[in-house]
Formats: structure tokens, sequence, C-alpha cells
């Protein structure tokens, strides 16, 4: 009865074991596989280009994506795979000059993204650029775009106040080098634990 007792308790000890080094691969990743996730990052710019002497005609800014700005949240070392990419100047101020067409181009990591002419006013204008490049959609995968804007022919003036990126894509996990290290030294134990175990019968 008493061997009977001890090999239940290996069993027991064993199956324990065995449900660790089945679900501590598991718990090691943040979220499950292929999540889908949206992502929005806000931007201050308030800069003014211009085609008068001495203003710069172009600027330049970076949008910089921190693991709050997707839903659900993802971790840092998570593998992302941007499928939709937009980006929306808002509350942007034209004034051609009398006379002229004035045409702005942006572009987001040096990739043509999108065009507008204007030949009046626009004091509160929202330009919506939904890229269609892969290369452009790709951009924001390292979590870093720049973004340049600037006039490009015609005379006037632009006052750029906020910029948002905003896009979908998918997420994958990928454990943490500590997570992995606690898997391969939980599993080497359990093993040294069984051989060192008597046979039970």
């Amino acid at each position: 009865m008493a061997k009977l007792n001890k090999n239940k308790k290996t069993l027991i000890r064993s199956g324990i074991l065995f449900l660790i080094m089945v679900f501590l691969p598991i718990t090691a990743l943040a979220l499950p596989i292929n999540t889908s996730f949206l992502f929005k990052d806000f931007k201050t710019v308030n800069k003014v280009i211009s085609t008068n002497t001495g203003r710069p005609t172009s600027l330049s800014y970076t949008h910089t994506l921190e693991s709050t700005d997707f839903n659900p949240v993802i971790s840092p070392t998570d593998k992302i795979d941007i499928q939709s990419n937009a980006l929306t100047l808002v509350q942007m101020s034209v004034v051609p000059d009398p006379g002229y067409n004035m045409t702005i181009v942006a572009k987001l990591d040096d990739i043509f993204i999108g065009s507008e002419t204007f030949s009046s006013k626009a004091l509160t204008h929202i330009w919506a650029i939904n890229m269609t490049d892969p290369d452009a959609i790709n951009a924001m995968e390292n979590l870093v775009g720049n973004v340049w804007f600037g006039i490009t022919s015609g005379s006037g003036r632009v006052t750029l106040y906020s910029s948002i990126m905003s896009g979908t894509g998918i997420a994958n996990p990928v454990p943490e080098p500590s997570s992995i290290l606690l898997l391969i030294g939980c599993v080497g134990s359990g093993f040294v634990y069984l051989r060192k175990k008597p046979s039970c019968c």
C-alpha cells in the first residue's frame, strides 16, 4: 500500500510538471495569436510654411507610436503587421496668394502619400490621406514615421496645427527572453527530477 501511494504521488508530480510545461509558454505571451488592433497617435505641430521670402516652404515632424496608442494595448516586443494606415492633417489653414493656385504635398518616410491644390482660402481645412502604397502602409511597423509636408507650386501660406496617424493591423506576441529562460529552466529541472525518481514497478 505504501508503495502504491508513493507511485501515485510520483504520477501526480509528473502530471503537474507536464501542465507547467504546456501552459507556461502560453502565459508568457501577452496577447492571443493574430490579435486585431487599432492605433491612433495625435501630434501637435503648430508650424507655418510660406513662399514668402525668409519662410520655409516645407516642414517635417515625427509620429512615434507607443504601446498605449494601440487598442488593445500591445507589448513593445509584439510583432505587428499594419494593414491600413491614414494620415489626417487637422485644423490646417491654407491661404493662397491672390491669383495663384497652391499645391501642397505630403510624404511619409520619403514616400509620396498625397497632394492637394487650393485656389482659395481654407481656414479650417481637414485633409484625410488614406494610404495605398504598400511601402507607406508598412512604414509605421517600426513604430516611427517621419512626415514631410510642403508647398511644391504656387504661392501662399499654410499653417498646420495638428496631425493624426491612425490605422489597423494584426499583432502576434513574442515571448520575452526572461520568460523563455524560465521555461527552459523549468523543463530542464523537470527532466532531472523525473530521471532521479526510481521506477514505479
